[in-house]
């Protein structure tokens, strides 16, 4: 179960712009998107299903190879457990339909939240 007033989130409350979606996830985008689930896969965006640990870290690492500063070295995060790692570091994206009529929530990296993580904070949530 995912608490609105967990201490991951409380971090949020200091980023400007940030709300957060009924299941605790951070967004800024309508619930429905009524795009090809194809085509959000090709600019980053999975269902939370398919956020690894490994796909965060290359997710991180992808954002630092093209010039976004990080108060942060990404290998600490590797010592965050999975769902909180899921939590801090993605987005919600948009709801595609999959089939007949299935809907799949999506997720990208919340690239508007990483600069402002700091080392102290991902040491928090790695206990």
């Amino acid at each position: 179960m995912i608490y609105l007033n967990s201490p991951e989130n409380a971090f949020f409350e200091t980023v400007p712009y940030v709300r957060f979606d009924k299941f605790g996830f951070r967004t800024e985008e309508p619930l429905l998107n009524e795009g090809n689930a194809k085509d959000a896969r090709i600019v980053g965006q999975k269902p939370i299903k398919e956020w690894s640990k490994e796909a965060i870290l290359k997710a991180v690492s992808d954002c630092c190879e093209i010039g976004m500063e990080l108060q942060f070295d990404p290998k600490l995060l590797q010592n965050i457990p999975l769902t909180t790692l899921q939590r801090v570091c993605l987005q919600y994206a948009a709801s595609y339909k999959v089939g007949r009529n299935d809907r799949v929530r999506f997720y990208t990296i919340d690239r508007n939240v990483l600069p402002y993580l700091t080392e102290d904070y991902i040491n928090s949530l790695a206990k």
